[in-house]
This record gives structure tokens, sequence and C-alpha cells, in this order.
């Protein structure tokens, strides 16, 4: 299943369409679960079998091998792995494109982006990088480049670039950025996590996106965990934005992986594995990218947020996982898992 055949999909070396659900794989790295690479492998060869194709990584996320112990297992061609790496600079993005060509022992990657970009000005700065990543497309090591954002800004940037309908500037580079194919946008339903504007405006940009011809991929379904209360309904939501190819959901669990891949092909999940999947016990956990900005604090009614010295720390014994600290949080340092 792909998005509506008046949008552009992606395909898998071996021609086939990537279907709808995408493995995000940072939920399997060492900054979150940590799991070992025959773990990994495991679960992604589950993954597979149940006709998920798209694997999404980055450089930061430290889990290489665990991709390519897999790639190894399977026929390569028969899925789609995307990767992403904040190298502002030729120099940078041609080393970055080749350590994931490296480490994932492959000598072509399907879709390289450059990571989190936050405004037009980010990615007129880094516009070098871009074009190392269009002359790497084009030498055949890449098969498609793009943008991830959890910026309104920058969706909607993209979205006038491909239209023809940005303005000229002499600080930004239109013809450059109007060869992207693809654009990865934090798209949650409730726009938890979005740098600026609203979960509308940057559904309307990402629309504008696709009918231009760019390749929009989802991203936050289930809002860094804040929306698993609701996931049935996430993923409903989901599937109805129909300008959006396929979703990246990070599943630590063969019972998340088997209940999300039949929620997308339309089909009830096992009662088993429904359950299984809601019994996983999750908590409040703050990354190393909190600020210490306070906003969480004055935002939780249960008294289970303080600075610590580092960072915002959570009271187990007091939080509710009612998630409004997450809302409040430019950076996304806040998730459930």
């Amino acid at each position: 299943m792909t998005g509506s055949d008046s949008f552009p999909g992606l395909f898998t070396r071996a021609g086939d369409p990537v279907f709808r659900l995408g493995y995000g794989t940072l939920t399997l790295a060492a900054c979150q679960k940590n799991v070992s690479a025959k773990t990994a492998c495991y679960l992604f060869r589950q993954a597979a079998g149940l006709g998920i194709n798209w694997f999404d990584t980055a450089e930061i996320y430290g889990n290489y091998e665990q991709l390519a112990r897999f790639l190894k297992e399977i026929q390569p061609e028969s899925v789609f792995i995307s990767t992403k790496a904040y190298a502002y600079d030729a120099i940078g993005l041609r080393r970055s494109l080749d350590l994931a060509r490296r480490r994932l022992d492959t000598d072509v990657i399907d879709l390289f982006m450059l990571h989190e970009q936050e405004s037009e000005k980010t990615l007129a700065g880094h516009s070098a990088a871009f074009l190392a990543l269009l002359e790497a497309k084009e030498k055949g090591v890449v098969r498609y480049v793009g943008v991830s954002t959890h910026a309104t800004s920058v969706a909607e940037t993209l979205a006038a670039v491909k239209e023809g309908s940005h303005a000229a500037d002499p600080d930004f580079d239109v013809e450059l950025y109007r060869e992207t194919d693809v654009l990865f946008a934090l798209l949650s339903r409730t726009g938890i996590g979005l740098l600026d504007g609203t979960a509308e405006m940057m559904r309307d940009a990402c629309c504008r996106a696709a009918t231009a011809g760019i390749t929009v991929l989802g991203m936050k379904l289930f809002g860094g965990g804040h929306l698993l209360g609701r996931r049935e309904d996430a993923v409903a939501d989901a599937i109805a934005q129909d300008y959006v190819s396929a979703w990246s959901v990070g599943m630590g669990a063969p019972a998340e992986i088997e209940t999300n891949a039949a929620w997308f092909r339309g089909a009830a999940p096992r009662s088993e594995a429904l359950a299984a999947s809601a019994a996983i016990p999750r908590r409040l956990r703050i990354s190393d990218d909190c600020t210490r900005c306070g906003r969480c604090v004055a935002r939780c009614k249960s008294g289970a947020m303080s600075l610590g010295p580092v960072k915002a720390v959570s009271d187990p014994a007091k939080c509710t996982l009612c998630s409004y600290c997450g809302y409040v949080c430019r950076d996304f340092a806040i998730k459930v898992y």
C-alpha cells in the first residue's frame, strides 16, 4: 500500500513501492533501548516479513552496525534504507556518506538527507552539503536526496521552491533546492515537537510540497510516545493523510511491529499482540537535548518535573504520563518509551 497515486512515492532497488509503515530505528539505538545487533536484526526480519521495507537511521544514532547485520541476511535490494547527517559543507557531507556506505556495507544509499533543518537560513547554510549530495546522486551512490525537519517554515520553503513561487533571494539558492526529492517532516496530529507553526500549518505545507512533486515522509506519528494511549486513532489519522508516502515509526518489541503493521494494512491486529503491545512498560525520559528552560516544570500539574543540575528530571512516583510537558518542549527532549 502506498500513498495516493496523485502523489510521488519511493521504490526499492528491486522496484517495489515503499510500504506506508517504515521502521524508525532510533528506538533500538544506544541512546534509547540500546539492543544488540542480533536483537535488532531479529526485529528487522520480523518487520520485513510483515511487508515493512523502509528502514530509517541517521549518523547520530550510531546504529549502522545493527542494519548492516540485517542487510547481510536478506536481499538488500528488497529494502529501502534512509539516513541523515548534520554535515554543512561538501567535505563533511562526503565524509558522512562514506561512513554510511562503509558501516552499512553497501555501495548505494537509497535516501540521504540533511538532518533536522530548522529554517530557510539553515538550508542556505547547508547549500554546499546539499550540492555534494546531488553530485553523489549523479554518480549513482545515492538514489534520492532530501531534507528532514521539525520546522513548518522549512516545509513551506521547500513547497514554495518546488512550486516556483519562492521569490528570488541572493542569500538562498532556489534552483539548488528545487532538486529536493524528499521532505521528511514531523507530522504528528497534535504538532508536538514542532519548532514553529502548528500541526495544521505543517500539514498544509507538506501537502503543497507533495502536490508540487516532492515525496513526503512523516515522522513522530505517536508524538515521541506521547500519543501511545491513542495509538489506533493516531494511525488512522496518519493513514488519512494521503499526501504522505510513508511514516517512520519507532518499534521496540515484536508485538508493536505486528500491531502497527496490521493497522497500516487496514486489518485488525491479533488481540494477543494488541494486548501485549499495550502492556509494554513505558516511562517519561528526558534526553540530553534539554536546555533547562523550565517550561515543562511550569506546565506539570502533578509536580513531577523539576530542574536538575544538567537537565530537567521527572519523578516517576508523581508522573501520570499525561504528556503535557512534552507539548511545551521546543527541543523535543521529552519522550515516552
